[in-house]
């Protein structure tokens, strides 16, 4: 099941643009198919990942990112598998190395229950993932959070999902922070998504409140590709113009009447509001949701001769009180040259 939103804003120096969240869930005859209590315990094979181990660590901080959705009930325990034996059927969900050959990252396997005995009985039982460890993969830091926290959505009840998030299927196993689209900000925090996290509120929704705008250097093509975005021309004088797409999300829980965007020139990859502003976006935006547009800029006169970061931040007078602030400013990974 899929399901589908979108909103239409006027842009200030911009075209009319559009943005949308679509995720989609696991069913049983129409019911979700979910963790009937809000939780679950996830147990860490000490095999494969032994306890304070580098992959051990970093496979409990994906759970508690999902734990972290704000509008969520639903919590992740961490368990231990300690005999080295793993298998459906045994009711326990359990994460683990295996060889899964050379095209598969992960993998999850799961049993829900689905049937009729004197009523509908439906929800999740077990849930296993399986981490490749073929030896043809080169699993980088960020590659391996990216893809667990993306099994782990599937152990939540979500399915793939066309937009912009962790959700996403995608090849992520040899990235690094600055090229995974399952991060934002400048700081590369691989996280759940604005969709994510609406499915997430969906499928465990509580009263939690939350406010907070995240920024990407990624976006979606009409084609369903996740594209990295870079300045359209490099070599530039003032006068000149160029074109950038750019993401801004609402991941919390309340709409934002006013999501304002700047966009700014920098010598250094940290964009700051003492940069050289060079254009601004406004945006609405309700909860879970992502704005991907296109913005032309024209270079101001007075700019040094050098090379410039192109950057935005969302929220750049701090209008909005954030429970994250470090996720509102990015820089391309593409300078431009002035001269």
């Amino acid at each position: 099941m899929n399901k589908k939103l979108n909103y239409i804003v006027f842009l200030s120096l911009m075209i009319l643009a559009a943005f949308s969240h679509s995720y989609s869930w696991d069913t049983c005859n129409g019911h979700a198919q979910k963790w009937m209590n809000n939780w679950t315990t996830m147990d860490l094979s000490t095999k494969s990942f032994p306890v304070g181990s580098y992959y051990e660590q970093r496979a409990q901080w994906m759970m508690a990112e999902w734990n972290a959705v704000a509008g969520s009930a639903m919590t992740f325990y961490v368990g231990r598998d300690t005999d080295g034996e793993h298998m459906m059927g045994n009711w326990d969900n359990e994460l683990y190395w295996d060889n899964l050959g050379e095209s598969t990252l992960g993998r999850t396997y799961k049993y829900n229950e689905c049937y009729w005995l004197f009523g509908n009985h439906w929800g999740k039982s077990e849930v296993d993932l399986a981490m490749n460890s073929n030896s043809s993969l080169n699993w980088s830091d960020a590659g391996f959070r990216s893809v667990v926290l993306h099994e782990l959505g599937h152990a939540l009840g979500l399915m793939h999902t066309d937009s912009l998030a962790v959700m996403n299927d995608s090849s992520d196993e040899a990235v690094s922070f600055a090229d995974t689209p399952r991060a934002v900000s400048y700081h590369n925090w691989i996280t759940p998504l604005a969709d994510d996290r609406a499915g997430l509120r969906f499928l465990y929704g509580n009263d939690g409140i939350s406010r907070n705008v995240a920024v990407s250097r990624f976006y979606v093509n009409d084609s369903g590709d996740k594209l990295q975005s870079f300045p359209s021309r490099t070599s530039l004088r003032a006068g000149d113009s160029f074109a950038l797409n750019y993401t801004v999300e609402n991941h919390g829980t309340e709409h934002e009447d006013y999501v304002l965007v700047y966009f700014y020139l920098s010598s250094d990859s940290y964009i700051t509001t003492s940069d050289h502003y060079i254009g601004a976006a406004a945006w609405v935006m309700p909860s879970g949701s992502s704005a991907q547009a296109r913005i032309e800029i024209i270079l101001p006169a007075g700019l040094a001769e050098g090379d410039y970061y192109v950057g935005f931040i969302a929220d750049p007078h701090d209008n909005i009180t954030e429970d994250r602030e470090f996720d509102n400013q990015i820089s391309l990974n593409r300078t431009i040259n002035v001269w």
